[in-house]
């Protein structure tokens, strides 16, 4: 299942991160979002589930 252990910290961070409000960009450039924050994360985790993305360098620690 490629499950790994994370702190409880990590947790915690998530939940306390602050909700983001994108009215400045709707009001100030027009913008409008291609999708909603559950479609992009439903697509975000079906990427995960199928593998998908390109490959990437594994992160190797800083040399001394």
């Amino acid at each position: 299942m490629h499950l790994q252990p994370t702190d409880r910290g990590w947790l915690e961070m998530g939940l306390q991160t602050p909700i983001m409000s994108a009215d400045r960009a709707r009001e100030r450039l027009q913008w409008t979002p291609r999708m909603s924050s559950v479609d992009a994360v439903i697509e975000l985790l079906d990427g995960i589930a199928e593998g998908s993305g390109e490959a990437t360098p594994r992160l190797e620690p800083l040399a001394k």
